[in-house]
């Protein structure tokens, strides 16, 4: 696969698998098909894109940057429809709800680690602090009831949404688990 000059951060298929998305260093977002061909390319971001996430229905797409920005795409026209703030540090982690309009970011920012999203109003919902270092990764469970996160103080954490509270303590891990 040759389409980007630099460092790709982040890859992944929509969830109908008919397209996969590439972002990298220079902020830039590349759509690719099943032939493997770029079809779309266009700049997100002015820093680099280090995580992205689609939309349950693969209508939107969210870019989360080294910027402390997550920005909301229309996919089809890639057009901007939003801007997220309110990460004091590069985001590194994000995922979509399974089926709600829901989105989990993970920061650097130990101030704002993890945040719960509205990507529609652009409203954060909630800031949680369960990690005394920067969340590095995450990932909803199968019906978007848990909120796994893995972080700089070398813990994964399962997180119980409907309660807001941590379930799950993992320890094992001697370095950052992203």
């Amino acid at each position: 696969m040759q389409g980007h000059d630099c460092p790709i951060r982040s890859m992944s298929f929509s969830g109908d698998h008919s397209w996969l998305v590439t972002t990298d260093d220079r902020g830039l977002v590349k759509y690719w098909q099943g032939h493997m061909n770029i079809v779309h390319t266009f700049q997100a971001h002015q820093e680099p894109i280090r995580c992205h996430s689609f939309s349950p229905l693969d209508t939107k797409l969210c870019t989360g940057s080294d910027d402390g920005t997550v920005k909301v795409w229309d996919f089809y026209k890639s057009q901007e429809e939003g801007i997220l703030r309110g990460h004091g540090g590069e985001v590194r982690a994000m995922d979509w709800h399974p089926s709600k309009c829901l989105l989990a970011t993970g920061s650097k920012d130990t101030s704002q680690p993890l945040k719960l999203w509205d990507p529609k109003s652009g409203t954060s919902i909630a800031t949680i602090h369960i990690h005394k270092g920067g969340v590095l990764d995450l990932k909803w469970n199968s019906n978007g009831n848990w909120l796994a996160t893995g972080s700089r103080d070398s813990l994964v954490k399962v997180f119980d949404v409907r309660n807001m509270k941590e379930m799950h303590l993992y320890r094992g891990h001697s370095k950052d688990v992203n």
